[in-house]
């Protein structure tokens, strides 16, 4: 397995093609904005086998009205600036899944945070990234919330990397 983590603006118009192309048949995502929102990304994340693309992943900059929209329909007391960016588009490829090849994508983009705190978003009955997000200090916080774009229920993760952090605007200790 070799792991590629490329800003957007250094990626081919093949790969990006081929981003696109998995993380529409993982989560349906319309062509409309799909490559702007793929261009707006800090890094995507490539794990291929040989040729084969096999996951992706991406540490996504994500719009202050989404951030926003996110903690309140989660019910947290967050302000949207002191989450910069969402982990996100963590997809394997169905024949590769029970391989832990989740891990290697999420560390990869997470990489790119630094010490930046961190969002994401999963669907309530995924267990398996639920674990993952765990490994890599994220913590589930608020209430599971409807997104009508997934049409299911999703749960808010964060991950507070710097010692400031969310501590700083959650002194309750628990975030929320």
């Amino acid at each position: 397995m070799k792991i590629a983590r490329l800003k957007p603006a250094e990626c081919t118009p093949e790969e990006i093609e081929s981003f696109s192309q998995l993380l529409c048949r993982a989560f349906g995502v319309g062509s409309g904005n799909r490559v702007k929102r793929i261009g707006r990304a800090r890094c995507l994340v490539f794990l291929r086998e040989g040729e084969e693309l096999v996951g992706i992943s991406a540490l996504k900059v994500p719009t202050n009205s989404h951030r926003r929209s996110v903690i309140v329909k989660a019910g947290v007391s967050l302000s949207a600036s002191a989450l910069p960016y969402e982990l996100g588009w963590v997809v394997v490829d169905g024949r590769y899944r029970e391989k832990r090849h989740s891990r290697l994508l999420v560390e990869s983009a997470l990489q790119a945070a630094g010490d930046a705190d961190v969002f994401a978003t999963s669907h309530t009955d995924n267990t398996p990234m639920h674990r993952t997000l765990q490994r890599y200090g994220f913590t589930a916080l608020g209430t599971p919330y409807f997104s009508p774009r997934h049409k299911r229920m999703l749960v808010l993760f964060v991950r507070a990397a710097g010692q400031q952090g969310l501590a700083a605007v959650c002194p309750c200790g628990n975030g929320a």
